[in-house]
């Protein structure tokens, strides 16, 4: 196969993928215009109308784009209908802030939002990545000039918002490129998966072409049977219930000399010395029970590779109803075995990615909080601690498993995601909230959930992404049921959402809020935490919180050196 033809097919599968992505993307992207006409109703009656209107007609150049796209047979324009959604999206965003005072305007996460969808569902390269965010933010610094005086203009909320949308463009683009990657390394390892089937089936036909010529040829069985045994690619080998080798191919003489058999060597001659005695039972339970034993691997020097890993089959050998010995097939699997272990750091490099970027998204909210202390960290150490307290505990009725503490430390970071959608006037406001304000700020935890069930649906039910979405819906239920939203009593809070309720509490008391606010000891939040055993926390979690205190305590001391360490830098 050329490189040209490589190339092409590469490019057609893109192009397939895209062409199918596009739907997805168009489709939410109406979802969401028309989603965010309650929000604007909520924050800018006065535009509701207007905005109502502008939404309506870029839904409908949608869903022209959403014709076009079905109707692009050859898939070469998904590209450009993908793009042009998101311009038309963006720009009304754009608009929208414009019209609302540029700096002032809370929806610029807007603009977060749709990058998020085009860069997370569109096959982007690293190039095409950094320049459709960069072409937003080009588009969000004309808006703000644009819609204020420059002696208005507020330079830090700019800047804020600017370095926010810098940070998830690179990030996006850092995606983009490994996916972009991983996409080409997957469809070289099929293409050369195929490669090596067609040359298998190509030599097993040669096999059987030459099997069947002599069979009409050689009347002899034994004859037959010699050259079939000659003519397999495999190591083949014949020995008795003590080793010695009785035949071997000529691929086995090859790879570990004549001498081996002309010598009447054993089979153990050729094995690792702590290996023979494994071998022996192979032997022995083979004979004994007169059946197979398959995929035994054992590291062997070969003359001409040398150190490879071999894959030995042995099976009993029969005639007319006698034994006549162990048949041994030694296959050569050091190839397969190195592109499924490239395989697996491939994944694991993904995997790593994407946990680095939800981490990076999750502090989106932090930093808009202005919170310090490695507080998403702290949070997740602390869950993962209580969490592993549970495995043995006999109420937990065995649902903690390790695989459940190693979802709850990636989910944890994410329970405030939904923060993103408050302004930052009201986010950071100290002075005593209103009833709709305290309401608005509440309603982050179903705007929290709402986000990462999508995120959970483009990830076909990841397993963490389901707890962090019960995590960011229910981490304000109480057990006694006054929590928020939905008021939930005990146990119908799930467990994850529990446990991040106590971690997320101790967190919040013993780290640093800045001057004039005293930060509480360790023994003094223990105390509080046991106080509200059964009123706002679930009585196993905080008995195994009280049962962990100590790790609990090391966390907290060792994140606070850390701050200090971090703010001498």
């Amino acid at each position: 196969m050329t490189t040209v033809t490589k190339k092409n097919g590469y490019l057609s599968e893109v192009q397939e993928l895209h062409h199918r992505r596009v739907y997805y993307i168009l489709l939410l992207g109406i979802a969401l215009m028309l989603s965010f006409s309650f929000l604007d109703y909520i924050l800018v009656p006065s535009y509701f109308y207007e905005f109502l209107v502008s939404r309506l007609i870029v839904c409908g150049c949608a869903l022209l784009l959403v014709a076009a796209n079905y109707y692009d047979r050859q898939k070469r324009w998904s590209l450009a209908i993908g793009f042009l959604g998101y311009v038309f999206a963006g720009t009304v965003i754009l608009i929208m802030i414009h019209k609302m005072g540029g700096t002032q305007s809370p929806y610029y996460v807007g603009l977060i939002v749709i990058m998020t969808i085009y860069t997370t569902l569109t096959p982007l390269t690293l190039t095409q990545a950094l320049v459709s965010g960069f072409l937003l933010i080009a588009g969000y610094l004309l808006a703000v000039i644009s819609g204020e005086l420059l002696i208005t203009v507020q330079p830090l909320w700019v800047f804020s918002n600017f370095f926010f949308m810098f940070c998830f463009v690179c990030i996006a683009a850092t995606q983009s490129a490994t996916e972009t990657n991983a996409r080409k390394f997957e469809y070289n390892l099929r293409q050369q998966e195929q490669r090596a089937a067609l040359d298998l089936q190509k030599q097993a036909g040669n096999l059987e072409k030459e099997v069947s010529q002599r069979t009409t040829q050689i009347k002899l069985s034994e004859q037959k049977y010699q050259l079939l045994f000659n003519s397999l690619a495999d190591d083949v080998v014949l020995v008795n219930p003590f080793g010695m080798i009785l035949q071997a191919n000529a691929a086995f003489i090859r790879h570990f000399g004549s001498e081996v058999v002309t010598e009447k060597h054993s089979i153990f001659d050729i094995m690792p010395v702590e290996k023979r005695v494994e071998l022996q039972h192979i032997l022995d339970a083979v004979i004994t029970s007169e059946s197979s034993c398959s995929a035994y691997q054992v590291d062997l020097a070969l003359k001409e590779k040398g150190q490879c890993t071999i894959e030995i089959t042995a099976s009993l050998l029969k005639r007319e109803g006698k034994r006549v010995g162990v048949q041994l097939v030694l296959r050569d699997i050091s190839v397969r075995l190195d592109l499924e272990r490239r395989l697996v750091d491939s994944l694991k490099t993904v995997r790593s990615t994407e946990e680095a970027a939800i981490l990076a998204l999750a502090k989106l909210s932090e930093y808009r909080e202005m919170r310090s202390g490695n507080h998403l960290e702290r949070i997740r150490e602390f869950c993962k601690v209580i969490a592993q307290g549970l495995v043995n505990e006999s109420d937990s009725m065995g649902s903690v498993t390790p695989a459940f503490v190693d979802d709850i430390y990636h989910a944890s970071v994410l329970h405030d995601i939904g923060k993103v959608t408050i302004s930052d006037t009201l986010l950071r406001k100290t002075e005593t909230l209103t009833a709709l304000e305290r309401d608005i700020i509440r309603n982050h935890t179903l705007a929290g959930g709402d986000v990462i069930k999508d995120m959970e649906a483009e990830g076909h039910g990841s397993g963490f992404l389901a707890m962090a979405k019960s995590i960011a819906y229910f981490h304000h239920e109480r057990w006694d049921g006054k929590g928020y939203p939905h008021g939930l009593i005990g146990t119908e809070i799930p467990l994850a959402a529990r446990i991040l309720s106590v971690a997320d509490e101790y967190e919040e008391m013993t780290r640093y809020h800045g001057v004039g606010h005293r930060r509480l000891d360790h023994e003094e939040v223990l105390v509080e935490i046991m106080n509200n055993s059964g009123k706002a926390f679930d009585p196993v979690v905080v008995k195994v919180f009280v049962n962990c205190e100590q790790k609990m305590d090391e966390i907290r001391v060792h994140f606070a050196r850390r701050q200090v360490d971090q703010e001498l830098i």
